[in-house]
């Protein structure tokens, strides 16, 4: 719906990257059961036990919150996974709701020291495999998108 930043040379550029950098991207994905249509839908990276979030929509705005469904989804999978830290970028107002999970602003130099940390330790499992194990908090959306793709 819409123009988006994520162009072809971006997901190039991540998908093709050098096998030794720990770097790994994840897109999750909501999809309402009733429509098939896409309702939300998050973009990340994680280094270590240093998760990153650099971009998020939500397409379906109802009663629902599926941006917020996603988000709890993703911060179980996440916590699962060993995930330290889960960076969000520059508080926005919407993300007030969160404070009362844990979420807070961090100085940019403890930002930095979690960001070094996370970096040396190493997650207890991949966001991805725990998805296809069946221990993410919503079911997979079936067939091949199972990886990274769940349904509202």
């Amino acid at each position: 719906k819409g123009g988006t930043w994520i162009s072809e040379g971006f997901i190039e550029v991540r998908i093709h990257r050098d096998p030794a950098n720990r770097v790994k991207v994840y897109a999750f994905e909501l999809w309402d059961k009733a429509t098939g249509e896409l309702a939300a839908a998050s973009f990340g990276l994680a280094i270590g036990s240093f998760f990153h979030d650099f971009s998020m929509c939500c397409l379906v705005k109802d009663r629902r919150s599926a941006g917020a469904i996603l988000s709890k989804a993703i911060g179980g999978l996440l916590t699962e996974c060993g995930v330290m830290d889960w960076y969000w970028g520059s508080r926005m107002e919407y993300m007030k709701e969160y404070e009362a999970h844990g979420a807070h602003e961090v100085p940019r130099a403890e930002y930095y020291e979690r960001l070094r940390r996370g970096i040396r330790q190493e997650l207890r499992s991949d966001p991805e495999a725990a998805v296809r194990a069946g221990r993410a908090l919503i079911e997979p959306r079936g067939g091949a998108l199972a990886t990274t793709t769940v349904a509202l």
